[in-house]
């Protein structure tokens, strides 16, 4: 795309407008995935900064490999990368913390020991995932109460590896669907067999994390910069999502994705038997549709190209809750993506866009046949190709990716492990800009994806990976316990004028 400039500012725009659109539209199949006796939420006495604390019994048989500490009072400290957790040296059983053994101290401390070493009298440790299922024997698991979303604690990790990622290349893009669809036929999808019904109820964030970056409030962290971008991710009382600041070789970008919720709540089921998952259901009530506002300027044309980057959001926003018999987090974890071409410039573009939908979201597994909720009443409610603008003598192209994937697990940001669902929005932008044809289309795809233990995107475990050599430690999986394939759910094109040359 870098190379588009011999294409001229007039000659025969409507045929890089589809090219443009192609492009859009193949990454929005390349980016789909870059690639969790009941008391419901609770922050009583026994959560502190690092999570609530972890104890044996609650009516959980857990594995031999299992180490607890006395709970999150253990813990010391944590890096700035979220990977290394300094744990007391008079802290039970800490002469039990090798490497291959499970640190299990608190909801957040939890993973598999990659490395250990002496940090004056304590004990430091470099921690992976872990399947949900090398932690958990025999135990059951349920939500029947009410589990509200409204009040979270934010934790930021700007440190992590692997936060931003690369382009796809051209010859994938090349090689992918050329007829302007945005995905995969929608699948078939039927309402599974265990239903939740949650309302409100409500909780207080801890006191601030020296070590982690806490946040006393129920919406984020301060804003934190990756690469080119700033980032001000937000949750969830009234939905979850990210304001986005792009400035890098000439193009500037705003950019805030919203995945709505209302009185948002969650509901869970999970059973293991012999170290073998057996039922495992998470159900998210009060979603209410996505929307996205897109504000760019360009002063370098195809020099400021962006092609398929993607961040991982440092922030881990998490809900503590307790009287599970095991000390869990409901979180949510968010990826944003974007790939942007301007053929001329000065070029000015803005577009924003909105869709509906209700019922609940999340998937069943029972006895290993898994079922999926379905958005109901999806409807357009503001069509980004009536909305979008573009003051250029060239064509320009815009697509935001954006994924939330919500879980109720152990574990800390990427690395938690549970019961997971993700919803992964993508929306393709293109204006033919100051041309007799002035053609607009959107094209936008929703994509869901599901599972039990943990997933991490490749890029990222590459980069841990590369980390941990520093520590001799052993690599880390991309996936661990069951994951669906990515699917799509649902899936829309518009384009304005709907006339022939546009088409």
């Amino acid at each position: 795309m870098g190379h588009q400039r011999s294409f001229g500012r007039t000659r025969r725009p409507q045929r890089l407008v589809r090219r443009l659109a192609v492009i859009a539209a193949s990454a929005l199949v390349l980016a789909a995935y870059s690639s969790g006796g009941v008391s419901g939420a609770s922050s009583g006495s026994s959560t502190s900064k690092y999570g609530a604390s972890a104890q044996p019994g609650g009516g959980i048989t857990y594995q031999p490999d299992v180490v607890f500490v006395g709970g999150a009072g253990s813990i010391k400290a944590v890096s700035a990368n979220g990977l290394q957790w300094t744990i007391s040296g008079s802290a039970p059983n800490v002469g039990e913390l090798k490497v291959g053994k499970i640190l299990f101290a608190s909801s957040l401390g939890v993973g598999r020991i990659l490395a250990v070493k002496s940090s004056g009298s304590n004990k430091q440790l470099v921690l992976g995932p872990v399947n949900l299922t090398d932690i958990i024997r025999d135990g059951t698991i349920a939500s029947s109460a009410p589990i509200s979303l409204g009040s979270v604690q934010g934790y930021a990790v700007a440190n992590q590896p692997g936060l931003l990622t690369g382009a796809t290349t051209s010859a994938d893009i090349a090689q992918a669907p050329v007829n302007g669809d945005p995905g995969p036929a929608p699948h078939t999808v039927t309402t599974p067999a265990v239903h939740f019904v949650a309302d409100v109820a409500g909780q207080k964030p801890t006191q601030a994390n020296p070590g982690l970056s806490l946040s006393p409030t129920p919406s984020a962290p301060s804003s934190s910069t990756v690469g080119s971008y700033h980032l001000t991710p937000f949750c969830c009382s009234g939905g979850v999502g990210v304001h986005v600041g792009y400035n890098n070789n000439g193009l500037k970008m705003s950019a805030t994705v919203t995945l709505h919720l209302t009185k948002p709540s969650v509901g869970f089921n999970l059973k293991i038997a012999s170290g073998k998952l057996v039922n495992a259901a998470i159900e998210l009530h009060g979603a209410g549709g996505f929307g996205i506002a897109v504000t760019a300027t360009s002063t370098t044309g195809n020099a400021g190209d962006v092609k398929n980057q993607h961040v991982e959001i440092p922030v881990d926003f998490s809900v503590p809750i307790t009287g599970f018999g095991i000390p869990l987090t409901v979180g949510f974890d968010q990826v944003f993506g974007l790939s942007a071409a301007f053929t001329a410039h000065p070029s000015a573009f803005t577009a924003t866009g909105k869709y509906d939908f209700g019922g609940s979201l999340g998937f069943g597994l029972h006895n290993g046949s898994a079922s999926v909720y379905s958005p109901q009443d999806f409807t357009v409610a503001t069509n980004p190709a009536t909305t979008m603008n573009l003051v250029s003598v060239g064509p320009a192209a815009v697509l935001v990716n954006y994924q939330a994937k919500m879980s109720v697990g152990v574990g800390f940001l990427g690395f938690r492990t549970g019961v997971w669902f993700a919803l992964a929005f993508n929306t393709g932008l293109t204006e033919s800009g100051a041309t007799s044809a002035a053609c607009r289309s959107s094209a936008f795809a929703m994509f869901d994806e599901y599972g039990v233990g943990y997933s991490i995107p490749k890029s990222t475990v590459a980069l841990v990976n590369k980390f941990l050599q520093v520590f001799h430690g052993p690599p880390i999986q991309a996936t661990g316990g069951f994951s669906s394939s990515p699917a799509t759910l649902i899936k829309r094109t518009s384009v304005m004028p709907p006339t022939a040359v546009c088409a």
